[in-house]
């Protein structure tokens, strides 16, 4: 049989009485419209039947509390759903960063990559591949939509260097040890 992977956004509102609730009745629906696929839901509460899944910069140490809901590398694989790469925030200026999005290099996003895998990691999906959803370079009249323009791939569809260089060597690596990677034991716990 076939795995088809789907997504249920948990972002549910800041009442703490009603969030589980909300988690759940998303587990719910994705079971009702599709019981055959594997649901995720990204950090934070997550329902019974979803695989809980870590986003961020680093997810490494997610990996040593087996997720949020402890069944992590238990049961369920481990996944990095959005390795959010440090890019900036549209309409932020490198010379006036406010967010922790600034300031993390590719070297750093490859490391940390290279840390998930060898801890245990399955998956990774980078949150932000092409710097926006520009696909002839004009969204309407006179408008791009363009962001992110420090992404792998700019909004233009240029490379970004050193970003696409070290994340394509990242990708290679990794796909040549997958094999090993994948039907070893999980590094949590072992000090890696």
């Amino acid at each position: 049989a076939d795995t088809v992977p789907g997504s249920s956004r948990n972002n549910a509102p800041e009442d703490n009485r009603t969030v589980q609730d909300y988690a759940n009745w998303c587990g719910s629906l994705a079971s009702r419209l599709r019981p055959s696929a594997v649901w995720t839901m990204c950090n934070g509460l997550t329902a019974p039947n979803a695989i809980n899944t870590c986003n961020g910069n680093y997810c490494d140490d997610w990996l040593s509390s087996h997720g949020q809901t402890g069944r992590i590398q238990n049961d369920q694989p481990a996944l990095w759903t959005e390795d959010e790469a440090g890019y900036q925030l549209w309409g932020e200026s490198s010379s006036r960063p406010w967010d922790y999005f600034w300031g993390r290099t590719a070297r750093d996003d490859v490391r940390a990559g290279m840390r998930w895998f060898a801890r245990g990691g399955s998956h990774l999906n980078h949150y932000m591949w092409w710097g926006g959803y520009n696909r002839g370079r004009m969204a309407s009249a006179n408008v791009m939509n363009g962001y992110a323009t420090d992404a792998p791939l700019c909004s233009n569809g240029q490379r970004r260097h050193p970003k696409f260089d070290h994340a394509g060597m990242f990708h290679d690596a990794i796909s040549n040890v997958a094999g090993v990677l994948l039907g070893s034991k999980t590094g949590v716990g072992r000090g890696v």
